[in-house]
């Protein structure tokens, strides 16, 4: 069944209302309007603007439509949420928050961006009703979907790919604003003063507060200045001063790896993380096709198609 705009001339009769006015759907009698749409569809349509600024006009009104299927499916567990009483407290909702909005190294315009997202009650609201969705799927599927040993071992023998792990190395950093400051602590470093306690003093990049530890990386993770210093030096040593778009830094090489093929004993719990994950994605797909069969859905097509 689809939604009328509600007269015989639906441009008129858009053109006359407001965003929130405009119904988009109605999933057993709860309204999706056009402007929940137009603000939950924002983020998507600024990420295609910026990667495929030729074709991202003709491909919107597919991605809306596609994103509008999402909103339903999302709308449709939330009621089943509410069925069986799930709810998330205050404390669920701060921890994953709190797990959210720790940038990666060198990524603090990510975590101003995301301290300023995180005023928007609408978006706290999003990140709730993910959670309880996170939860209902868990109880409902992933509870009793099981991945056996036999399976785990049949995907390991069947993508030897997949478990070659390249050379590898563990280094820490100190980084600094100028290349006077780094050869002075350098200089430091080399009359005997702990690295990894220069680090947390004086380096700026956040990792800093570890000790500098950049944990272990293979080739490509990082800048290619990275690469070139670290994989160059012998375990033990201390770089030269060098110059990245960060500032200026220096490594010392704590640990090499070896090219090597990961053993099934190591990589046995990556593997039945990722077999759960497909089979509770398909019992999903399942599920969501059973739900919607059963509801009282309507579309407003003319946003869409229009």
């Amino acid at each position: 069944m689809l939604i009328g705009c509600g007269n015989d001339n639906p441009a008129a009769d858009k053109a006359s209302m407001s965003a929130d006015d405009i119904v988009a759907a109605v999933v057993n009698g709860e309204v999706i309007s056009l402007a929940e749409l137009n603000k939950r569809f924002l983020p998507v349509k600024l990420q295609y603007s910026q990667s495929l600024p030729p074709q991202v006009e003709q491909s919107l009104p597919r991605l809306q439509q596609e994103f509008l299927q999402k909103l339903i499916d999302e709308k449709l567990l939330l009621q089943q949420a509410n069925k069986q009483g799930l709810t998330v407290d205050k404390a669920e909702l701060a921890a994953y928050i709190n797990n959210i909005s720790s940038p990666p190294p060198d990524q603090n315009a990510d975590r101003q961006q995301k301290n300023r997202i995180l005023d928007n009650e609408g978006w706290l609201q999003e990140l709730q009703q993910e959670l309880i969705i996170r939860k209902l799927i868990r109880q409902e599927l992933a509870a009793d979907i099981l991945v056996t040993d036999e399976e785990t071992r049949t995907y390991y023998e069947t993508h030897p790919a997949e478990f070659q792990q390249p050379e590898q190395v563990r280094v820490r950093q100190i980084m600094v604003e100028t290349e006077w400051e780094a050869e002075e602590i350098r200089k430091e470093i080399k009359r005997g003063k702990s690295f990894a306690k220069l680090a947390e003093a004086k380096s700026l990049s956040p990792d800093g507060a570890k000790g500098g530890d950049l944990g272990y990386f293979s080739r490509g993770q990082m800048p290619p200045e990275f690469d070139e210093v670290a994989f160059s030096l012998k375990k033990g040593k201390i770089s030269a001063v060098f110059k990245s778009s960060y500032g200026y830094h220096i490594f010392k090489l704590e640990d090499k790896r070896e090219a090597r093929t990961l053993s099934l004993d190591e990589t046995q719990a990556a593997i039945k993380q990722k077999l759960k994950a497909e089979k509770v994605a398909t019992a999903l797909a399942g599920w969501l096709k059973k739900l919607k069969r059963d509801a009282d859905i309507k579309i407003n097509p003319y946003f869409i198609n229009g």
